[in-house]
């Protein structure tokens, strides 16, 4: 098997950017498949056709592999563009998350980074830090958007609700209806502190 890098590192030009996008393409669908038991770097070699040392020339451990896959996924979700219309905002960030979810089989990869959260405690906290804090920041903003005069513990409360709507219902395994994302939005901003969507 060739090495896509040989005579780069030698004359120090860059790895090669071909080979690093097949090696996380491959490890990011072998998480998908499987988890990160699933996951071996010998794997991801055979798949993405380079060698080891190819790879460890870019992530010396499987757990920083995993991450950077991670990270790299991430990259190719795109920003919900904010409209200033709160409940639409909020129906376009649920629908975006549900469908990174589901696309990318994340709760196979939630359930296994929380197995090794134990023995690998640097899976979970990347997943927490490129693919829920991005998710919550933007609902926090849109309510911060349509009511700045909110304190940031209730923004955290509204986004807690909205988020965590979502969810519960996905982990239960409970099936998402054509309109869910506007069910749960119209019930959380209906509710609490007699917040509407057309406040």
């Amino acid at each position: 098997m060739n090495d896509p890098d040989d005579g780069r590192r030698h004359r120090g030009r860059p790895l090669d950017d071909e080979a690093t996008n097949r090696i996380l393409a491959e490890t990011i669908l072998m998480l998908r498949e499987g988890g990160y038991g699933h996951l071996s770097v010998q794997a991801v070699a055979q798949r993405a056709g380079v060698t080891r040392p190819t790879i460890h020339r870019r992530w010396a451990t499987k757990e920083d592999l995993a991450v950077a896959s991670i990270a790299w996924a991430q990259e190719g979700v795109g920003d919900v563009v904010p409209t200033g219309d709160l409940e639409g905002d909020l129906v376009a960030l649920l629908e975006r998350m549900h469908w990174t979810m589901t696309a990318a089989n994340g709760l196979v990869i939630v359930a296994s980074f929380l197995t090794e959260a134990h023995a690998t405690p640097g899976l979970l906290d990347a997943f927490h830090r490129y693919v829920i804090a991005p998710r919550r920041t933007a609902i926090a903003a849109a309510f911060e958007r349509a009511h700045p005069e909110w304190d940031a513990a209730t923004v955290t409360l509204f986004g807690d609700l909205v988020s965590g709507a979502y969810y519960a219902r996905a982990i239960a395994g409970i099936p998402f209806p054509p309109d869910w994302a506007h069910q749960i939005t119209r019930c959380v901003l209906g509710g609490h502190l007699g917040v509407g969507s057309a406040d």
